[in-house]
């Protein structure tokens, strides 16, 4: 029975296995299958503008004045009188006296040469009346030719002499007269003293620094680069405005920014060996409005960090783009740009594109877009030509500014 048992409970087992697979095979439910929809991407997109385009060029430098010199003390004494316009600061007219320096001795030293010439101007006198009477005398009593001795001439030369010498004394002190009065070499503005009143000074003591203000100067950097689209004066030196290239310069004051008029005068000439950079100098006329003020905005002052924009080439149909709707991709030695242009039907497109310049935040583009289409300035990771895109934004007015007539980089 045992053995009847053993050979049969494996063969039940099995049994109600299969009898239990098929019901519920049989019982089972069919599952359908579903195709997941693809999931697009939503993305900002902006429309292109075209139009003409100034290809500014923009660079930074610090103000500094047209002219700075220090003023030395050419005679020695001293200080007897400090204006009161002599003042750190201080604005100075064009040859007004600052400073005075004993004068009494040189007072003196020009009544001593003018009499030295008064005595020399007698003697010179007496020698020519003595010579035209030893030419007469030569004429009455002597025969031949009359020596020069016999004319006189050596002391009538050298009482022309005398006077010359005295002459050119009497001048000398009257220079050094003069220069008692230290006055300005220009209109400007006094950078630093360095004497005051009651002060001795010796001949080539410092007086005081000084700079113009008729003009103030910006010495900006250019990419060599950047000479494609400004017409820089690499050559000459300009000094009319109404014939130079217009740049404008902007600093802040309080939190302002505030604009001054200027033009390129020159450049330096040559491309610095450090940074590879050319130099070119803005001038701004009457930077602390002393001709002209009209109260539109705060002196200039030396020193201050500026901002220049230079009046670049004129593009008649070109569009500024943003920066995010560019791709760069390398085919072997060249480089290709390409803009990231979604089509009608919600569809990225890689579109080769002609890049005329590259600034910091925009591009401004030549042939390749059309004015009206949808650029994609959202960030992708990998865009794939033919991807579909959904619009969440279609406007012409970003930040930064596409396709805007002269905006600044």
């Amino acid at each position: 029975m045992k053995r009847i048992i053993a050979a049969v409970l494996p063969l039940l087992i099995i049994l109600g296995g299969v009898i239990g697979a098929t019901v519920l095979i049989k019982s089972r439910k069919v599952v359908q299958s579903i195709t997941p929809a693809p999931v697009v991407r939503g993305v900002e997109t902006v429309r292109v503008e075209r139009g003409p385009i100034t290809l500014d060029l923009e660079s930074d430098g610090i103000v500094q004045p047209r002219t700075e010199t220090t003023i030395v003390a050419e005679v020695t004494g001293r200080i007897t009188r400090a204006e009161p316009v002599f003042e750190t600061g201080a604005f100075v007219g064009d040859d007004q006296t600052m400073l005075t320096i004993d004068r009494s001795t040189y007072e003196a030293a020009v009544a001593s040469a003018d009499a030295e010439l008064a005595r020399a101007g007698a003697s010179l006198t007496r020698e020519s009346s003595e010579a035209q009477l030893a030419i007469e005398e030569w004429a009455k009593f002597g025969q031949g030719e009359p020596t020069p001795l016999a004319k006189r001439e050596p002391q009538l030369a050298e009482a022309n002499a005398m006077v010359k010498s005295a002459k050119a004394r009497l001048a000398r002190a009257e220079i050094d007269l003069q220069r008692t009065e230290i006055r300005s070499p220009f209109a400007g503005r006094i950078r630093m003293r360095y004497v005051d009143d009651g002060q001795y000074v010796t001949a080539g003591t410092p007086i005081a620094t000084i700079y113009s203000t008729d003009f103030a100067e910006l010495r900006v950097a250019v990419a060599p680069a950047d000479l494609a689209f400004v017409d820089l004066p690499l050559g000459k030196v300009t000094t009319e405005p109404e014939n130079a290239l217009a740049a404008t310069v902007r600093a802040e004051y309080g939190g302002v920014v505030h604009e001054w008029d200027g033009y390129v005068a020159r450049t330096e000439g040559e491309v610095d060996r450090a940074t590879r950079m050319i130099y070119a100098i803005i001038r701004i006329p009457d930077p602390y409005a002393r001709v002209n003020g009209d109260g539109r905005h705060p002196p200039l002052l030396i020193g201050s960090f500026a901002t220049a924009t230079i009046t670049g080439r004129r593009l008649e149909d070109a569009a500024e783009i943003s920066r995010r709707a560019l791709i760069e991709r390398s085919n072997g030695t060249e480089r290709e740009w390409l803009a990231l242009v979604v089509d009608s039907e919600d569809r990225l497109r890689l579109r080769p594109v002609e890049v005329l310049r590259l600034r910091q935040r925009t591009a401004i583009i030549g042939s390749g877009l059309s004015a009206g289409e949808r650029l994609c300035v959202s960030p992708l990771d990998i865009p794939v030509d033919g991807m579909r895109v959904r619009s969440v934004s279609d406007t012409t007015d970003t930040d930064p500014p596409v396709g805007a007539k002269g905006a600044t980089p």
